[in-house]
């Protein structure tokens, strides 16, 4: 014979804990690397009101500022550690309510000049979407090769000479830095869960996976 049977589980403990990420601009960096993002499901959102009196052109208002990106996240742990720093980090995300920048963790910028320690305008190759298209402010992560990580914001972007992009941000890093120090220089989003009930699939004891649901919110 077969059975199916299911479980409810309401956890009445607050488990918060967020000591395991860094900070930026006080909020957490997801970095622990248990993560994939699904491109598929993306949508962009810009919600709008229309007035049509049936006499003229219809009247469009924008009902908000700003363009929200969703997405989906998919989580997973492999060990019982990382199953209990999953849950933790969970009860502080509040459902809805507590933001965390996730990076794309695509190499989104090449570096085209040496950056120097006091500089604060980098060049990079190409870039040149950024400097037309880009939306100030927006934030990246850079990773080196001996292990350093820099986290900044872009405050402007203008086209260089020979088509490359300058590239203004809002603070120095405060070393030099080379084309090939550079292992990973990706954008971040600051994103929440766009649900207040996230599932947690055990395979076995501690391979749990999850997909969550996200949505783009501005600082």
């Amino acid at each position: 014979a077969a059975a199916t049977a299911s479980f409810l589980c309401n956890d009445t403990v607050d488990l918060s804990d967020t000591s395991t990420y860094p900070q930026y601009r006080g909020y957490d960096v997801v970095t622990n690397g248990h993560y994939a993002i699904d491109d598929l499901s993306e949508r962009i959102i810009r919600p709008t009101t229309q007035i049509d009196n049936g006499q003229g052109p219809i009247t469009v208002i924008e009902t908000q500022d700003y363009t929200q990106f969703a997405r989906t996240l998919g989580l997973w742990t492999e060990t019982k550690e990382d199953l209990w720093a999953l849950r933790q980090w969970l009860h502080a995300r509040r459902g809805r309510q507590k933001p965390f920048w996730l990076p794309t963790y695509n190499q989104d910028f090449t570096l085209a000049a040496t950056i120097t320690a006091l500089t604060t305008d980098i060049e990079i190759t190409g870039g040149r979407a950024l400097s037309v298209y880009g939306t100030f402010p927006c934030d990246f992560m850079m990773q080196l090769n001996d292990g350093s990580v820099y986290y900044r914001r872009i405050v402007t972007a203008t086209t260089a000479p020979g088509g490359n992009t300058t590239m203004s941000i809002d603070s120095a890093l405060g070393r030099e830095v080379t084309r090939h120090q550079v292992v990973l220089w990706c954008f971040m989003d600051l994103v929440r869960f766009n649900s207040d009930a996230i599932t947690l699939r055990h395979r076995n004891p501690y391979y749990v996976d999850a997909s969550v649901p996200l949505m783009r919110v501005p600082e």
